[in-house]
């Protein structure tokens, strides 16, 4: 992976103001010459962040966390000496390994540099996003990150933040699940592959007590593979699974023990791949 930036825009006028006299007197205004065609162009700033960005997420601090699957155990960027290697346990070869490889770093847009970090358990295809006060909560992952929650920053001025891991804290895995904030600021989590339920995101170090089993828990096992998810005006979550043997969508109020609304099928639904599907909020009665 590598970042790269557009090019800041320079000596753009902002209209009227260096004319103010003339706004208020009715004077005339030359508009500025726009070059309406320029498409833009892409910089290079940095040839090896060192990780591969499965999941990126832009932090309150302006610092970019990135952060990939461990099962490969291995990556661009090296622990630095000092930072300890993480042990692991080889099932196939019967021996207990150690793994040195960052599979995860924090990117400083000022200074252009890379700070390793360390997560153990495998985040890869994990859920996550950002709470009110600035802590990036990211819910399971693969294998033994399956009911793993995460937390990374909350504070400003963490210099040296480092992802904080509670594995076996949520109920059941969740590996392609997907999060949604609500209006209290916290999440829930719903699904994941052969997870037929939901449960909501536990505070840091906390146990879930109980799931709660959605109605679509006889239907395949890939239903509940990053739904489409979102809050809406009515504050009531709407989900679209993916992919579904048949397209349905369903609302239901994630406080409330009473069944979802089911809505008719959605028009032209077809199965997508992650980087295609887009939701958008609207009002809704």
């Amino acid at each position: 992976m590598f970042f790269t930036r557009f090019p800041e825009i320079q000596n753009i006028p902002i209209i009227g103001a260096e004319l103010k006299a003339g706004v208020a007197d009715g004077g005339n205004i030359a508009m500025p010459d726009f070059e309406t065609k320029y498409l833009g162009k892409w910089e290079l700033i940095n040839k090896q962040s060192g990780v591969s960005a499965m999941q990126i997420n832009l932090m309150p601090n302006n610092k970019i966390v990135v952060y990939d699957a461990t099962v490969y155990r291995v990556s661009r960027l090296p622990y630095p000496k000092g930072m300890p290697c993480i042990q692991w346990h080889d099932d196939n070869l019967k021996l207990d390994q150690e793994d040195c490889f960052a599979h995860s770093m924090e990117y400083d847009i000022e200074t252009n540099q890379v700070r390793p970090l360390t997560v153990k358990t495998d985040p890869w295809c994990s859920c996550g996003g950002l709470t009110p006060d600035g802590t990036l909560v990211v819910a399971g992952g693969f294998a033994d990150g399956g009911k793993t929650s995460r937390y990374y920053g909350g504070q400003l001025d963490c210099q040296d933040c480092d992802w904080r891991e509670y594995p076996d804290k949520l109920k059941e895995p969740r590996w392609y699940a997907t999060q949604a904030i609500l209006t209290n600021g916290e999440y829930i989590v719903i699904g994941g592959r052969r997870s037929f339920s939901y449960e909501f995101f536990p505070k840091e170090g906390n146990l879930v007590r109980n799931p709660y089993f959605s109605h679509s828990s006889m239907r395949p096992q890939t239903l509940k593979k990053t739904t489409f998810t979102l809050l809406s005006t009515s504050l009531h979550l709407r989900q679209q699974p993916f992919p579904p043997p048949q397209p349905y969508h369903q609302q239901s109020g994630p406080h409330l023990p009473r069944p979802p609304r089911w809505f008719p099928e959605l028009p032209g639904f077809r199965h997508v791949l992650h980087p295609s599907y887009k939701t958008r909020r609207r009002q809704i009665k």
